[in-house]
């Protein structure tokens, strides 16, 4: 039941954060859409998707990206108005770090905020930032997932944008 709200839970949170006159659009992604950021086979094997999104069983952290495929249709510049990632932080010794970045056509970072976790623990973390910048450019998070701590893994659930454009 508590995995379940997760999913309702998130982009509700993520849409508050975003409340303003505009109506807006809200962008949620599983994080069984992640994927190792260095695909090489100890990264690949270290990693789980299942319905709690993908999960760290290593004895060392793994880096994953994950997309953001934002569109948009109206004639202006949209702009990104909150984003956060639902997360299970488990490790005693480090935090669920997550970088969110803005790629432009020349392959050049021009935007990035970091969200991280705070402390380990049982509970859903959702840490939430409201970035203000236009939507326009390729989108990912990468996060990095802390290695077991005991039996117990760091994994990231799911994570969501919402922009100021309105649908119609």
């Amino acid at each position: 039941m508590k995995h379940k709200l997760l999913g309702v839970v998130l982009p509700l949170a993520v849409a508050l954060v975003a409340s303003s006159a505009d109506a807006s659009r809200n962008y949620s992604t599983s994080g069984v859409a992640c994927s190792a950021a260095i695909p090489i086979q100890s990264q690949l094997l270290c990693l789980e998707r299942n319905q709690y999104g993908i999960q760290n069983h290593c004895a060392s952290p793994v880096t994953v990206e994950c997309p953001i495929n934002p569109s948009f249709n109206s004639a202006g510049q949209p702009v990104v108005s909150a984003f956060g990632f639902s997360g299970y932080d488990r490790s005693a010794s480090s935090d669920v770090n997550c970088d969110l970045q803005r790629i432009d056509a020349n392959a050049t970072i021009t935007y990035t905020a970091n969200l991280t976790t705070t402390g380990s623990g049982a509970a859903v973390q959702g840490p939430l930032i409201a970035p203000n910048t236009i939507v326009q450019g390729v989108w990912r998070l990468r996060c990095a997932l802390p290695a077991i701590s005991g039996t117990n893994f760091s994994h990231l659930v799911s994570y969501g944008m919402v922009t100021n454009e309105t649908l119609f």
